[in-house]
């Protein structure tokens, strides 16, 4: 039940034009470095910051054999 609610926070927080700007929102970032600390999010493409958006908020990506840190730095390498 957290995930739904977190990632419908997260929903409503981010908007399409973080994306363009190749930005997260302050609640997917918060997320990224619980999972991955020290992840470096400052120079993000639009896709990158598209794929992590879809990640947190697509509940279908959090189940309990995912591993999130693993995708998460899948992501953050493909650059």
């Amino acid at each position: 039940m957290k995930k739904i609610i977190l990632a419908a926070i997260i929903a409503a927080s981010a908007g399409t034009a973080a994306f363009a700007t190749g930005t997260v929102s302050s609640a997917i970032a918060v997320e990224v470095n619980r999972l991955v600390p020290g992840a470096d999010l400052s120079n993000l493409t639009a896709s990158q910051a598209g794929r992590l958006h879809l990640l947190f908020v697509n509940p279908d990506n959090q189940s309990a054999g995912d591993n999130i840190a693993g995708q998460i730095k899948v992501i953050l390498g493909a650059q």
